[in-house]
């Protein structure tokens, strides 16, 4: 009999319909049911019988109709950028311009919002809106990391200092997501060559972690020496003369 085995367990519906099934296998050992050759809904049906059973059946995945394709809004709004379809504002950045949309900007950075449609409203239809004190390449990585949430490719011999200006841009523009890639990146290219230049921008643009980085740097007593030692050190004691004070007294301990 296909059900002898499980008599002793109150479930009447379940096997007058498991019953039909009398060329099928059933048995029950402790909390485990084995059905063989009946079909997954029924094994289901018979796992729900169980009240507070830890039955524990496999669980085969819903087939997959529709696959659906990654985002590729990022690569739209660069292909705008880099077309400049529909733009209507430009930058005038170190003898070069730059086409953009006041739109992005504006949802993307609260200075440039402010700049494009609020009290500090800059630049019409006819004139360009003009950015001292930055370079063109670092504006236009800028732009790009505006429009696509991602940052350019650039050389690696040149990647800490592009990440040191665009974390000052990124800072200037109120940008914080930018700033801290730029911050995070730059934590992993401290060393005895650019620590007064890296330290310096962490004080001045309040970067928590990258301080904590280059505290950590110092920590070596050779490496606070060589510090002390350097060109660097006389550009960070302008800069930063609190920081060289405390720099100067930890010296003296170690």
């Amino acid at each position: 009999m296909l059900l002898s085995t499980l008599s002793c367990i109150d479930f009447s519906e379940t096997l007058h319909f498991l019953n039909q099934f009398d060329d099928h296998c059933c048995c029950f050992c402790g909390s485990f049911i084995l059905l063989r050759g009946v079909e997954d809904w029924v094994v289901h049906l018979l796992k729900d019988s169980l009240p507070g059973s830890t039955l524990d059946l496999p669980q085969e995945n819903p087939p997959t109709f529709v696959s659906v394709a990654p985002s590729d809004l990022h690569q739209h709004l660069g292909d705008l950028l880099k077309t400049e379809k529909g733009a209507d504002v430009v930058f005038e950045v170190d003898g070069h311009t730059f086409a953009a949309h006041r739109c992005v900007l504006a949802a993307r950075s609260p200075v440039f919002s402010a700049e494009l449609f609020g009290g500090m409203k800059e630049g019409n239809t006819a004139g360009a809106v003009r950015i001292d004190e930055m370079e063109a390449e670092v504006f236009k990585a800028l732009l790009w990391f505006v429009y696509t949430d991602s940052l350019q490719v650039t050389e690696e011999e040149d990647e800490d200092v592009m990440c040191q200006h665009l974390l000052v841009a990124a800072d200037r523009y109120g940008m914080e997501r930018l700033k801290s890639i730029c911050e995070e990146k730059l934590c992993k290219f401290v060393n005895a060559a650019t620590i007064a230049t890296i330290l310096t921008l962490a004080e001045q643009h309040h970067c928590d972690g990258l301080k904590k980085a280059c505290s950590r740097f110092l920590g070596s007593p050779a490496n606070l020496r060589a510090l002390l030692d350097s060109d660097g050190f006389d550009h960070l004691s302008r800069s930063c003369p609190l920081v060289a004070k405390n720099l100067i007294a930890m010296s003296a301990l170690v």
